[in-house]
């Protein structure tokens, strides 16, 4: 992995743990900040060696994965992809946000620019339930151990969540998860849905329904409350009936 990746991943993890030794800093002042830190000075703080940059256009990024910009680390919480019309190619709107400062940046890209996507160690976990605390439990389905996790993880793609849904959690190599990912699509039950009202506009053939897990999509006039439907995760959108509709 490249040393640039390397700082960027330094920089943003150890802000997360509340802590970061300033590089021009002595052996000696860190040292008495944390006794035996000197046997490793020189390496850092985590281990990346798992790290590898995957080069994805701007419209196959999706919300909860991690990119390089600049030598900074963001994850992305959102993502929009607007179609163009005839000629016109659309562009791809994304709200990022900074691992290290927390702070948020808007981003426009044509959809066919590319983006370094950063991915860890990824490891597969099942979703349980959203705890009183707002946390999400999920379970290794292999171990059966459980853990909790911040949504902010994914971003929003946490809205897509339901009981039972297969997911990945990205790790640096000493076990701290930074991010999270929904497969392309995922099958959710239709619990509220608006009455269908016919209009001029494009978009008046949909509908607005509202998904277990809390998300709201447009869904055609036959969706039915009960039905499941197959979403998007990356653009949010219908995709098609579900199989246990």
């Amino acid at each position: 992995m490249s040393s640039k990746l390397s700082r960027v991943l330094y920089n943003a993890l150890s802000r997360r743990l509340g802590f970061q030794f300033p590089i021009e800093s002595t052996v000696a002042t860190q040292q008495t900040l944390w006794p035996g830190l000197a046997q490793w000075h020189h390496q850092p703080l985590w281990n990346f060696n798992s790290a590898r940059g995957v080069k994805k256009k701007a419209n196959e990024v999706r919300s909860g994965n991690l990119i390089e910009l600049e030598g900074r680390l963001y994850q992305v919480t959102k993502h929009q992809h607007t179609h163009g019309h005839g000629r016109q190619l659309g562009n791809v709107q994304l709200e990022l946000r900074d691992i290290q400062s927390r702070t948020k940046l808007q981003e426009r890209r044509r959809p066919s620019d590319l983006l370094e996507v950063v991915r860890l160690n990824g490891r597969a976990f099942q979703f349980l339930y959203k705890d009183e605390e707002g946390l999400l439990q999920l379970m290794d389905p292999q171990s059966f151990e459980q853990i909790a996790v911040s949504p902010e993880l994914f971003g929003d793609a946490a809205a897509f969540l339901a009981p039972g849904a297969s997911l990945s959690i990205n790790y640096t190599d000493d076990g701290q998860p930074i991010s999270g990912e929904l497969p392309a699509t995922v099958e959710l039950k239709v619990v509220e849905a608006d009455p269908y009202a016919r209009g001029d506009s494009a978009t008046s053939s949909y509908k607005q329904c509202r998904l277990e897990g809390g998300a709201r999509i447009g869904v055609p006039p036959f969706v039915q409350v009960g039905d499941t439907v197959v979403v998007d995760t990356a653009e949010g959108t219908f995709v098609k009936r579900g199989a246990g509709s």
